[in-house]
């Protein structure tokens, strides 16, 4: 599974005043891939935090849902065939008008005679990942309406594969530390208490386990 790394949290074990890309371009050479470089937050304007609060089926088919959901004060309907839908979760949904990072503008359409004032966002659509499995779940707690760059703040996400032999690599600290070497550096003085469900525990339900 590649592994995402996160420059603002690189940013706290070690200085990095060169471009994302320059780094990048050096962690490749030494034998760390980089597959590729998010601009997290980049055409998120008009993207917003939802939460399912209902998501029957439409009628007359078999996998499109006419999703009601939760945003602020307001009530918005829209329709979706992603497979993960769950009631309770919050998403991100584009308002009309929205300019996606993939080039798509979302507007009102109808589906099968049911309206959709918006979409219900994947990981595909925002930039985030290059393959969609179902809609980018926030986790459940939390409130709505918010933009989701203030869920998520801008930042810049490098993309790595990291080799069977180079376990060392498999956290932000250890590529803060190969990019110590590389850059003939120092890390910073750092001391950490370990968190439960927090922006950095993949396995919990906060915003940053969406990127995972």
């Amino acid at each position: 599974m590649p592994l995402k790394v996160s420059l603002e949290w690189l940013r706290e074990y070690i200085e990095l005043p060169e471009p994302v890309e320059e780094l990048a371009d050096m962690l490749t050479l030494s034998g760390t891939e980089v597959e590729r470089v998010i601009d997290l937050g980049v055409g998120w304007d008009g993207v917003v935090v939802a939460r399912i609060l209902e998501a029957p089926l439409v009628d007359g088919s078999d996998h499109l849902r006419a999703l009601k959901l939760e945003v602020g004060e307001e009530r918005v309907q829209v329709v979706s065939g992603a497979p993960n839908v769950a009631e309770g979760d919050l998403v991100p949904l584009a308002r009309p008008g929205t300019l996606l990072p993939n080039g798509v503008k979302v507007g009102a359409r109808k589906f099968m005679g049911v309206t959709s004032e918006g979409m219900a966002c994947s990981g595909v659509e925002l930039g985030i990942s290059g393959e969609a499995d179902g809609l980018l779940v926030l986790g459940r707690e939390g409130p709505t309406g918010q933009p989701l760059s203030e869920l998520m703040p801008p930042d810049q996400v490098m993309v790595l594969e990291t080799t069977t032999n180079r376990p060392d690599l498999l956290c932000h600290l250890g590529i803060a530390r190969e990019l110590s070497a590389l850059l003939d550096r120092p890390t910073k003085d750092w001391h950490g208490d370990p968190v439960e469900g927090g922006v950095g525990d993949v396995d919990g339900d906060g915003p940053a386990a969406a990127l995972h």
